[in-house]
């Protein structure tokens, strides 16, 4: 929904709760009879999930499961075209793949494809679940995907980017940062993992009542708090930072007004979009035009960046690529915007989103615009320079710059502290490959 793209920090509401816990699985009988028949030409593993995992952890690969179905016409589709296609088979070498029938049921069995569904939180097929090698989520596809969209999302999943294992390593690496933890168990209610989830929210709620991870002098911090609480279903404890905001007199009363005629603006276009598919920007440029307070001005900016970027996607599934192109300039000035405007405690994710904003059109940037690029992805990496994901994206920068030699350290710095990353290895290979034309 474009709720969930624009506003990630607004309520969400709680997903369906299932059992999706996969790392204490004991199990031994084969789960689906002749799963691998008629599947494509990948090389299928042959054997029970628990033979699956053992050698799993024997080869330290990581694991590859297709969900389906009988009546499933997209996942024959999915056998036919893209698991018979030979990019895909050649990747895929390097990765334990399971073939799982998603309905079959045998009680006599400790593990049958129905109930092994259920615990990677299956829903609609095909469902395509990848594991680390000892059968913890680490990304999902939901649908079918042709060859070449296959090959870039598996290509992503492998390198650890943008993945549930890359923000699990986020959330280990800075265990006080409460609201990049939010994320975290927003994404596990995502991929249907309402235990996980639950386990977040304790540990969230657990930190705001020793005061750890926010500062409690700041409306804007007090709100964001309310916030995560009630994601995290502490509606009590978000009514009470509520109530501290309002405790900070005129200044608290003013923010939670300002507060108010924000998500106004994004309930316009959130209806515009829903009832006439009109993606409509008028209301969120109206607020800013009129907003002084930097922590919304911030968030008015993240959200119109937001807007665009799904502006852009959309114009360019119908081959408007002008309209597509305009999109990702105007999202690429808010993202530069909200940057400027963004609280200093709260840059690391600011830093991120301008980053991966500007990136993709890092060819099309003017030299200065390179150059900030550049600076806001140093920073990002000062200020985490554990995260392989930060080193990678610097990396990038650095090589649309013209630094090859510079990016050379950035991606081998990447691959030092995570050296799964196959787009990384890519990377620097080409960023070698510049440094030797030179």
């Amino acid at each position: 929904m474009l709720t969930a793209l624009l506003f990630a920090l607004l309520p969400s509401a709680a997903l369906p709760h299932q059992d999706a816990h996969v790392g204490d699985v004991q199990v031994g009988a084969k789960p689906v009879a002749d799963a691998h028949a008629g599947h494509g030409k990948l090389d299928w593993f042959q054997g029970t999930y628990a033979e699956l995992l053992a050698e799993a952890k024997k080869t330290n690969k990581p694991i590859f499961m297709d969900y389906w179905t009988t009546w499933c016409g997209w996942c024959k589709k999915l056998d036919s075209d893209t698991f018979s296609d030979a990019g895909v088979v050649e990747q895929m070498k390097s990765v334990l793949c399971y073939s799982v029938d998603a309905e079959q049921s045998d009680p006599k069995a400790e593990m049958d494809g129905a109930r092994l569904a259920q615990r990677y939180g299956v829903r609609g097929y095909p469902y395509l679940v990848f594991a680390d090698p000892s059968g913890e989520l680490c990304d999902r596809i939901s649908g079918y995907l042709p060859p070449a969209d296959f090959l870039r999302e598996t290509r992503r999943i492998l390198s650890g980017e943008n993945t549930l294992s890359e923000l699990r390593a986020r959330v280990q690496l800075e265990p006080a940062n409460l609201f990049q933890r939010g994320d975290y168990m927003q994404r596990l209610l995502q991929y249907n993992d309402p235990e996980g989830a639950r386990r977040e929210g304790a540990e969230i709620r657990a930190r705001v009542e020793r005061g750890e991870g926010f500062d409690p002098t700041q409306p804007y911090e007090r709100w964001r708090v309310a916030d995560l609480l009630r994601r995290a279903g502490d509606e009590a404890g978000a009514n009470a930072q509520l109530d501290a905001v309002r405790q900070f007199g005129a200044p608290g009363v003013q923010w939670l007004a300002r507060r108010a005629a924000f998500d106004t603006a994004v309930g316009q276009v959130n209806r515009g979009f829903q009832t006439e598919k009109k993606l409509d920007a008028s209301p969120i440029v109206t607020f800013l035009a009129e907003e002084k307070l930097p922590e919304l001005v911030y968030e008015a900016w993240t959200a119109r960046r937001n807007l665009e970027l799904f502006t852009a996607n959309e114009r360019r599934k119908e081959q408007k690529l002008d309209e597509a192109s305009r999109a990702r300039t105007a999202a690429r000035t808010a993202a530069r915007e909200a940057w400027k405007a963004c609280p200093e405690r709260f840059k690391g994710d600011a830093a991120r989103d301008f980053v991966m904003t500007w990136l993709p059109d890092a060819a099309q940037l003017a030299a200065d615009e390179k150059t900030m690029l550049v600076e806001v992805a140093r920073w990002a990496v000062l200020q985490f320079p554990k995260d392989a994901a930060r080193h990678d994206v610097l990396g990038q920068a650095l090589l649309a710059q013209g630094h090859a030699d510079e990016a050379v350290t950035a991606f081998e710095k990447a691959l030092e502290l995570a050296p799964g990353r196959l787009n990384t290895r890519s990377r620097l290979a080409e960023a070698r490959a510049a440094l030797e034309k030179k």
